[in-house]
């Protein structure tokens, strides 16, 4: 063969040049795409070339897939209509708006009946109602001679009418009771019959209930009934010398009064009876006291609860899914980063919850401004919708880094349900075993700032140290000097940022490291 014309860079014409060996790096990284490690899979660029743009290339389009997909799918659609639900009927039952009920849907009321002249005739009648004055019929009562001590002696049972009616006769003088027995609630009333017949027309029977349930016990409910034990019709009740009605035909009769003190005047038969009646202030519960206690309840008690399991719900299938529908290939051949592929399942997960929650928060608090006369305090519900944001980043991440590890969705699951006892329920048993271990009593402020440093390794404690220092003083008697004892106000809010932003790290140095 003749001698070959060399090309211009000293190669024979045609050939091409061979590039350096590499080691068993440089053959790993041909193959993930002709770049070195940390470089983005962009042709004929070098990782001295990278901009910061390049770096989280690809997370906005990740982002709004996993957004667009997470807020069709039936899970974040029940979710948030379940929170809903909660939340609003929480704060309209809190706040006192939801009807109570009455104290009881039974009420006995038991009488001396009077036939005759003859007091050996004499007996026992009883009549049930609700409390508003409804006969309740096929209603068990126990009649017993009372002794003086012990439980009473039975000695006959029967069963209401149909208007509510019982009769006991021919008993004679002597203690009797009747007893009332609905579900696991005993109600039992004692009677004494004398040897002599009264003189007066009718007897009265009364209770005072809070069928408001504020505390007022402004509801007064009367049996009158006529002494040969029928019920009186037509008795006048007068309140302050003013008639304000008469009784049923079963001798019932209920008016509520507002606070303040009154006379009552019932009149029947030319007899009459007379009773005072004091109706305090309404007494509302501690729950009851005003907006901002309200929004405590919700934000530490619901809040810190159904918060995370919304962001475990989102996000604990979040790589387990992609690998199991064969999806994970494909985010990993488009022009995206490790890091845009991380930030992007981040912010895709985030906003699908963090919207349903703030429309769920926000409703909740018009529903605490109806029902509550006025709104909560505006740092403390600023910070109240701070933290629940926070709160559902941090476990939305906590998943994602634990989902680079998982292979399954069924592991990734089981991953889910270990994440939120642990945090949920099983810290505090482990704190307090840990106490015991320590020493500490319980009550003393070693114990109180050991329990508050211990949350700060929790992200649900957390919440509750960034929401503690904005609470109200008159929330609970100021119960939040406690939640975060010892620690300064700025120790919530700087935990979640060291939360978040160590999560957000680990979660992309994953990516890069684990995610092929």
């Amino acid at each position: 063969m003749g001698p070959h014309r060399l090309g211009g860079h000293g190669h024979p014409r045609g050939d091409q040049r061979l590039p350096r060996p590499a080691g068993r790096r440089g053959a790993r990284d041909q193959a993930r795409g002709g770049h070195p490690r940390g470089c983005l899979h962009r042709p004929y660029r070098r990782c001295a070339d990278v901009t910061a743009a390049d770096l989280f290339r690809g997370a906005p389009i990740v982002a709004r897939r996993d957004f667009l997909a997470n807020v069709k799918s039936v899970r974040v659609v029940v979710i948030s209509v379940l929170m809903l639900l909660l939340m609003v009927g929480a704060a309209f039952g809190i706040s006192g708006l939801g009807p109570g009920g009455p104290v009881s849907d039974y009420v006995l009321w038991v009488d001396l009946a009077y036939p005759s002249a003859d007091p050996s005739q004499a007996g026992v009648v009883a009549w049930v109602s609700d409390a508003f004055g409804a006969p309740r019929p096929g209603v068990e009562l126990v009649l017993g001679e009372q002794p003086p001590t012990g439980d009473i002696v039975e000695r006959a049972r029967q069963t209401t009418n149909a208007t509510g009616w019982v009769s006991f006769e021919d008993l004679g003088p002597g203690n009797w009771a009747v007893r009332m027995q609905v579900g696991l609630s005993t109600w039992t009333y004692g009677v004494d019959i004398e040897s002599v017949r009264p003189l007066w027309n009718f007897t009265v029977q009364w209770q005072q209930l809070d069928r408001a349930q504020d505390g007022s016990y402004g509801d007064f409910l009367w049996h009158v009934v006529r002494l040969d034990g029928a019920g009186a019709r037509g008795a006048e009740v007068a309140v302050n010398g003013t008639l304000v009605g008469t009784t049923d035909a079963n001798g019932f009769f209920g008016y509520i009064f507002e606070p303040g003190a009154y006379d009552v005047n019932i009149t029947y038969l030319g007899d009459w009876f007379l009773m005072p009646v004091f109706v305090n202030e309404p007494q509302p519960t501690p729950l009851q006291s005003g907006p901002d206690t309200v929004l405590f309840f919700l934000g530490f008690v619901l809040m810190g609860i159904f918060a995370p399991i919304v962001a475990i719900a989102v996000s604990y299938d979040a790589l387990t899914k992609e690998r199991a529908h064969g999806s994970l290939e494909l985010l990993l051949v488009r022009p995206a980063s490790r890091t845009g592929l991380a930030l992007g399942k981040f912010l895709g997960a985030f906003a699908s919850v963090a919207l349903p929650i703030l429309g769920i928060s926000f409703a909740a608090l018009a529903a605490i401004a109806v029902t509550a006369g006025g709104w909560p305090d505006a740092v403390f519900t600023a910070t109240f919708l701070g933290a629940t944001l926070a709160l559902l980043a941090t476990y939305i991440l906590i998943m994602l880094v634990l989902s680079t590890f998982l292979k399954s969705p069924g592991t990734a699951l089981i991953m889910a349900i270990v994440v939120f006892i642990l945090f949920s329920f099983v810290w505090g048993v482990v704190f307090f075993f840990v106490s015991l271990a320590l020493g500490l009593q319980p009550g003393t402020q070693a114990y109180f700032l050991a329990n508050s440093v211990s949350s700060l390794f929790n992200p649900t404690g957390v919440y509750q140290l960034t929401l503690s220092p904005a609470m109200p003083p008159n929330v609970l008697g100021g119960l939040g000097g406690f939640l975060g004892f010892g620690l300064p106000a700025w120790a919530g809010p700087v935990a979640f940022a060291v939360w978040i932003g160590g999560l957000l790290i680990l979660a992309i140095y994953l990516f890069q490291k684990k995610i092929a």
